[in-house]
Order: structure tokens, then C-alpha cells, then sequence
């Protein structure tokens, strides 16, 4: 009788050695039978061994190929599934290996998420990786307005205006006009 090579299997009394089918393996000679892949490697036929998934993809067990990562998660390499992007992170594009921070003026409350959200007029992120922004008249006090998206405060809120000398916001004076946020000394 003739030994079947690495990468094919024969039971007994098999007249021809058969291939190992994608996604199973033998990695001896004299195999009986092959072996499913584990979870976070693949195979093609006649394979005598499994490879790794690449960083940013997975497999499951006896998979033939890895599988990308969705947007808002992402793997490292030999990985059998992906992992949520944590709250502070996204990732926009499919199989990634790694998550990126909210950029400031941005936040992320939640997991697994694609995109950052933009903090709201009269709110302020001013650091990477933010879960929440900050309101500006809790942080810097009344009169503080900002911009949707802002990284700081540096605009006046409604009845206040920003006197540009000392970049401080002011209460506006009975008969000025100060019914919109972001007046300043020149615009008032």
C-alpha cells in the first residue's frame, strides 16, 4: 500500500488518496482523515496546513476564506471574530485592524460605531477619544457659546457678546440688539 501525502486522506482499503476539501488539512503523511480548520485560520484543497487570518478579518472554524471586518470593528491577526470599536472610537471602513479616536469637537457615546458624532452648539470637546462633549456654560461659565463642533468655547451666547479686547463674553446693555449667539464687540 502507498502512504497518501500531507494534504490528502484515504480510509481503509481506499484504492486513491483524496484531497483535503477548503477549509480542513492534514498536516501528516498516512492521514485517515482531515482536519477542520480552527476559527481564525483557513485553507484551500490539499492543504497541509492552515493559514492565519490577516490582520482586520476572521473566519470560523473550517472556513475557506477569512471575512472583513465591518465598519466599526476590527481584528487582529488569527482573530475567529472582530471585536466592537470601543465608545471614544470608530472605524468607517471594513476590515481594519484597528479603531481610530473621535477627533476633537467630535464624541462617541456608543460601541461598534462607524462615525463620530459632532457636539452640539453651545457644547465643546476639546481632547481625542471623547464619550461625551461639555456644555460651555457648565465649563467656562454663562455668557460661553460654541459652534456645533467646536473645540472650545470662544463665542458668546444669546444677551451676551464677546469683547474681543479681552476675550471674555459680556452681558449685553438694555437696547443692544444681542438676540443671536456669536455677537462680538465689532458686530454688536
Amino acid at each position: 500500500c502507498s502512504i497518501c501525502p500531507a494534504g490528502t486522506s484515504s480510509r481503509s482499503r481506499a484504492s486513491a488518496c483524496t484531497d483535503c476539501e477548503r477549509g480542513k488539512y492534514s498536516e501528516a503523511d498516512g492521514s485517515s482523515e482531515c482536519t477542520k480548520c480552527d476559527g481564525g485560520t483557513w485553507s484551500n484543497t490539499s492543504a497541509d496546513s492552515c493559514t492565519s487570518c490577516a490582520s482586520g478579518t476572521y473566519s470560523g472554524a473550517g472556513a475557506e476564506a477569512c471575512t472583513n471586518c465591518e465598519a466599526g470593528k476590527y481584528s487582529g491577526g488569527g482573530a475567529s471574530s472582530c471585536d466592537a470599536c470601543g465608545a471614544g472610537k470608530f472605524q468607517s471602513m471594513n476590515g481594519q485592524a484597528s479603531c481610530a479616536a473621535c477627533p476633537r469637537g467630535r464624541f462617541q457615546a456608543n460601541t461598534g460605531e462607524d462615525r463620530c458624532a459632532a457636539c452640539d452648539e453651545g457644547e465643546f470637546m476639546n481632547e481625542t477619544g471623547a464619550t461625551a462633549c461639555l456644555k460651555c456654560s457648565t465649563e467656562k461659565g454663562r455668557g460661553y457659546w460654541s459652534s456645533a463642533g467646536a473645540t472650545e468655547c470662544d463665542q458668546a451666547d444669546v444677551r451676551y457678546f464677546m469683547n474681543t479686547q479681552t476675550g471674555e463674553p459680556e452681558e449685553c446693555l438694555k437696547g443692544t440688539k444681542c438676540a443671536e449667539a456669536g455677537i462680538t464687540t465689532e458686530t454688536i
